[in-house]
């Protein structure tokens, strides 16, 4: 009764077969109606009775009388025992119920501890591979392994319909790997990674991101927050657990099955165990990740430095930083404007990554300050520090990408002077739409010119080594 339905798990006898594993609620047919009274019924003329459930049409077989007793177990009834067709054609009587009662209490005792027994070995078994799990994920450092890994091997070692995990980037929640029962894809409906959900949205997902606690759906069907996806049409149950670093939410893991009420107290209390080992798995990547990006970004700058060093010509100059800043950044284009001291405004002087058609365009722009946003946040800072070098740099990504290159800047600053910048919508100077947030990056170098570059793109920086 798992899932809320009566299955007929043992049938001997003639067209046993094709009885054997059809489901019936609670309130269908006579052994439905034992089920849910806990009292016996001898019924001796089927075919009359309108509880009867018309088998026989689908079976061929044929009913004539039938006797039904409840097993009742240590916490009510846990099935019904079903006997059809005396051999000697007489009807069912008192005795026969009671005789068949009294099997059928033993039969419920052994039952009852069959699955105690059964539910002891799986604890045990669960338990002995969550501490595998937690010892072969603690050995990845490399992010995107870790999380696929992850998935595949609670999926494999649960045997769950579908398990995935999202992590927090921003204020969305990202998922990007996960894993199907290979047994029930669906050809041609495959998760479109990466799936992002609001956290302030609507979902399961997002509710447990949100709130920080485990957001369960003993049966999606009934469940208003679940989202139905296309790619997961069997989901009958769903358990989100959140990762957490203390109290800190960095992500999480979602597990659906394809039965209803697939998840207990203890499958809970299992996989929270296991989301805390995966959250400090993923801070550990992270922090590796961020080290190695660390040092990339150092050895780069420092390269970037000698090389602009040996260069005199202004021409060289610009050559050279409208292509090594893609290259740092992790941009798709990045565009150079010398600041006319005369005209008071930016001109157009190099760019990197823009289409022929847009060349024309860009040469011949010009930035006025208090026109452009680009342009007035750089003339507004270069007003108070005479004298300076101003690169202002506006890099466009989605969902939090950008931090790289935020990181890069940072690094940029000890090497170059002060930092400045802010949040603001991007602006596209050449009539394109700009989808995502923004921010403004200015760094104040001492020497005579102003410059404005503008790097657009996705700003992340390449994998560090």
């Amino acid at each position: 009764m798992r899932t809320g339905e009566l299955v007929f798990r043992i049938v001997t006898g003639g067209k046993g077969e094709a009885v054997r594993g059809l489901r019936l609620r609670p309130d269908q047919g006579i052994a439905g109606a034992v089920f849910t009274s806990g009292e016996p019924l001898i019924v001796n003329q089927a075919h009359t009775d309108p509880r009867f459930y018309r088998l026989d049409d689908q079976t061929g077989f044929t009913t004539r009388n039938l006797l039904a007793v409840p097993l009742i177990g240590q916490a009510g009834p846990i099935g019904v025992i079903e006997v059809m067709n005396r051999r000697d054609e007489q009807p069912y009587n008192l005795r026969d119920q009671d005789r068949l009662l009294l099997l059928a209490s033993q039969a419920a005792i052994a039952i009852d501890n069959a699955r105690l027994y059964q539910a002891q070995r799986l604890r045990v078994e669960q338990l002995s591979l969550l501490n595998q799990v937690g010892r072969r994920i603690a050995a990845i450092l490399d992010l995107d392994e870790l999380l696929d890994q992850v998935v595949r091997l609670v999926r494999d070692t649960f045997n769950y319909y579908s398990v995935s995990i999202g992590l927090l980037e921003g204020d969305e929640l990202v998922f990007e790997h996960g894993v199907i029962d290979p047994a029930k894809i669906i050809p041609g409906a495959t998760p479109p990674f990466p799936i992002r959900f609001p956290v302030q949205g609507l979902g399961l997902l997002a509710w447990a991101a949100r709130e920080g606690e485990c957001a369960y759906a003993p049966d999606v069907h009934a469940d208003t927050r679940y989202l139905f996806v296309h790619y997961l049409p069997a989901a009958r149950s769903e358990l989100a657990v959140p990762l957490k670093v203390g109290d800190r939410v960095v992500g999480v893991l979602d597990v659906e099955s394809d039965e209803p009420n697939a998840f207990d107290s203890h499958d809970q209390t299992l996989l929270e165990s296991l989301a805390d080992q995966i959250a400090i798995a993923v801070e550990n990547a992270r922090l590796v990740q961020e080290q190695q990006e660390e040092a990339w970004v150092t050895t780069a700058l420092f390269q970037a430095s000698e090389a602009l060093a040996s260069l005199t010509r202004l021409e060289d100059v610009l050559d050279t930083t409208v292509r090594l800043i893609p290259i740092l950044v992790g941009v798709e284009r990045c565009l150079i404007f010398l600041w006319d001291p005369a005209a008071e405004r930016y001109e157009a002087a190099a760019a990197f990554g823009l289409p022929n058609p847009a060349q024309q365009t860009f040469r011949g722009l010009r930035l006025q300050p208090g026109l452009e946003s680009i342009a007035s946040a750089a003339k507004d800072k270069a007003a108070n520090h005479r004298e300076v070098f101003l690169i202002p740099c506006l890099l466009c990504w989605r969902s939090g990408a950008g931090f790289g290159a935020l990181r890069f800047f940072l690094r940029l600053r000890l090497l170059t002077g002060r930092l400045f910048a802010r949040e603001q919508p991007l602006l596209n100077d050449f009539g394109e739409t700009v989808q995502g947030d923004g921010v403004h990056v200015g760094l104040e170098i001492p020497v005579e010119v102003h410059i404005l570059a503008v790097g657009q793109g996705n700003a992340q920086l390449p994998d560090g080594g």
